[in-house]
C-alpha cells in the first residue's frame, strides 16, 4: 500500500487504487508494522458529518483489503459522550471510536497493543 499526500493537494490517496480523501484530518502510516489510524478532527461534536465518517471508513476498508491492521476515530474538543451521540446518529458500517477532552489522553498510548 502506498498511502501518500496527493501532489500539490491536502488529500490523501492511494496510488493501487481509487481512494482519495480530503476528510481525514490526521493518518499514521506504518509500513513496517502495515497499521494505519485515521482521524477526522473537529472543534465541536455537532459538526461531525456523514462524509467525515464514510471517509474513515474507506481508509479503513482499504487498508484492510491489504491486511493493514487500522484504527478510526473522531476528536474533538466536546466530551467523549457527545461525541458518541453524533456518531452513532449516522448510518455507519464501522465502529469509529470517540476521543474527547476526557480522554486525549488515551492517544499517546498505541490502539494496537
Amino acid at each position: 500500500m502506498k498511502l501518500r499526500p496527493a501532489p500539490g493537494s491536502p488529500e490523501m490517496q492511494d496510488e493501487k487504487s481509487p481512494y482519495r480523501s480530503s476528510q481525514v484530518d490526521v493518518a499514521v502510516l506504518s509500513h513496517e508494522k502495515e497499521q494505519i489510524e485515521g482521524y477526522t478532527c473537529k472543534i465541536k461534536a455537532d459538526r461531525i458529518e456523514s462524509a467525515d465518517c464514510t471517509n474513515l471508513t474507506a481508509l479503513a476498508d482499504m487498508a484492510e483489503r491489504r491486511d493493514y491492521r487500522v484504527h478510526v476515530g473522531v476528536v474533538s474538543f466536546d466530551n467523549t459522550r457527545l461525541i458518541k451521540s453524533k456518531i452513532e446518529g449516522l448510518p455507519l458500517t464501522r465502529h469509529i471510536d470517540a476521543y474527547g477532552a476526557d480522554n486525549f489522553s488515551s492517544l499517546r498510548e498505541s490502539p494496537f497493543k
